[in-house]
Formats: C-alpha cells, sequence, structure tokens
C-alpha cells in the first residue's frame, strides 16, 4: 500500500480538533508581542501554587519587557491585550489614567509602535511638544539608557516641557479631543500633617495639539522677524 505526502497531511489535519486550528491560526497571525504575553499567561503558576499576584505581576512585567526591548507592536494589540489577558487586573491605575505607565515607557524608549497602538485603544491622537524631559523616574527604569530630554517627543504623564514662559507637568491626558493637563509649580515648604509640602500649582493649563502648533509658529515668526 502506498501513501503520498498529500494524503499523510490530510490524515494529519483531520486528527487536529477545529478549536485548536482556530487557535493555531490566530497565533500565527499574533505579533511578538501578543506571543509572549500569551505565553506568560499560559505558563504562569506552572511550577508553584495558583497565585493571581504572580500571574499579573508577570504580565505586567512582560508587557514592559516587550516595551523597552523594541518588540514591535501591531495597531490592535492593546485592543487584544484587553480582551485576552485581563488587562484592567493587571494593567494598573496609574497617576494620569490606567495603565498610563505604559504610554510613559514606550515614549521614553521611542517606541513608536507601541505609542500607536496605546493611542489606537485610548482612542487618542499623539501630543507632540519641543524640549520635552521625562520623568528621571521612568529614564532609570529604562534599559534603553536613551536619556530624558528630547528636542521635539510626545508628552506623556510627568513629562515637562516650556509653556507660557514656564516649565510645565503633563498631570493626565484626555482624548474627544485630545489634549493634556499641564500644570506649573512652585516651590513652597509648608508643614502638614502629612510633612512638608515642597511645591503647590501655580498655573494649570490645558493644552491641545492645535494649540501647541500655533505656539510653535508663533515663536518661529519671532525668530525670523
Amino acid at each position: 500500500m502506498t501513501c503520498n505526502i498529500e494524503d499523510e497531511l490530510a490524515a494529519i489535519v483531520a486528527d487536529v480538533p477545529k478549536a485548536e486550528w482556530s487557535r493555531l491560526s490566530a497565533d500565527l497571525k499574533d505579533s511578538a508581542v501578543i506571543q509572549l504575553l500569551r505565553l506568560v499567561w499560559d505558563n504562569a503558576n506552572a511550577a508553584t501554587g495558583k497565585s493571581y499576584t504572580r500571574l499579573n505581576q508577570s504580565m505586567w512585567d512582560a508587557l514592559r519587557v516587550a516595551i523597552d526591548g523594541g518588540f514591535s507592536f501591531d495597531p490592535d494589540d492593546y485592543n487584544t491585550i484587553s480582551e485576552d489577558f485581563r488587562f484592567s487586573r493587571w494593567g494598573g491605575v496609574d497617576k494620569g489614567g490606567f495603565a498610563e505607565r505604559f504610554y510613559e515607557c514606550a515614549c521614553v524608549v521611542d517606541n513608536v509602535s507601541a505609542c500607536r497602538a496605546f493611542e489606537k485603544w485610548k482612542g487618542r491622537n499623539p501630543v507632540v511638544a519641543d524640549d520635552v524631559k521625562y520623568d528621571h523616574f521612568a529614564v532609570s527604569l529604562s534599559t534603553n539608557r536613551c536619556g530624558g530630554s528630547r528636542k521635539r517627543a510626545r508628552l506623556c504623564v510627568d513629562a515637562k516641557f516650556p509653556w507660557d514662559a514656564r516649565t510645565v507637568t503633563v498631570t493626565s491626558i484626555a482624548s474627544e479631543p485630545t489634549r493634556v493637563v499641564a500644570c506649573s509649580y512652585v516651590l513652597t515648604y509648608t508643614y502638614t500633617t502629612s510633612g512638608f509640602s515642597r511645591s503647590k500649582i501655580d498655573k494649570r493649563y490645558t493644552i491641545t495639539p492645535a494649540m501647541i502648533q500655533q505656539e510653535r509658529a508663533n515663536r518661529k515668526d519671532k525668530q525670523n522677524g
């Protein structure tokens, strides 16, 4: 009895459940980011007792590795992360909004694909300013060691940039329409029940991308004039 290669492959295919084929097909289409997260999701706690704390921290670490390591993100990766990996349980309620530390990391290491995927998921546009300085702690966590200052870069929570003759710090980013809230501060040494307060808000601004573009154009006109 003879059997050609096509018959052998057909027999193999017939033995694989349809659900497994669907999973394999999805895996082949996944970005390296999703493949990494799926590997962690499927294998966390395999050699230890079940712990949601360990799983959640492992997923958080894996996503940071993907961003910091320069993995290429597909545009819909954050949607997949939200739907497949219970992102709401480990993404982090950061100051400035849910999961904003991942966006900050992407900005600091200049992983543009990660920035774009995050922006698409949040439904907002990038806000790009001049003379941006990133938070020193975020820079210290990055293996990229790229430095904290950029001549022109995306704004994220805790980023600083010049505005209205002041240095302001981004406190939050919103969508519909895209805008940042940024504050300038003055140093104080007022004693409170929780300790010494070293700064207080001087001015609070709501700034849109169009406002930044207009300010940049005005500055250029003054330089040329």
